[in-house]
């Protein structure tokens, strides 16, 4: 018999999205995407990466 799983990763990122979807729901993508970026930038731990995508894709502008 098959155990029951504790974490159910597929559950929690579904949660994550529909957290995600209310959050920016009613504003543009392109609004979406800037203060999705701005949130990352200002993170601490996630900041360096949110450079390195900027340095290697152009985007945001």
């Amino acid at each position: 018999m098959k155990e029951k799983k504790k974490f159910d990763c597929v559950q929690m990122k579904w949660h994550i999205q529909k957290k995600i979807e209310k959050k920016y729901a009613g504003i543009s993508d392109k609004e979406k995407y800037e203060r999705i970026y701005e949130e990352i930038k200002n993170n601490p731990l996630l900041s360096k990466f949110a450079v390195i995508f900027k340095n290697e894709t152009g985007y945001p502008a």
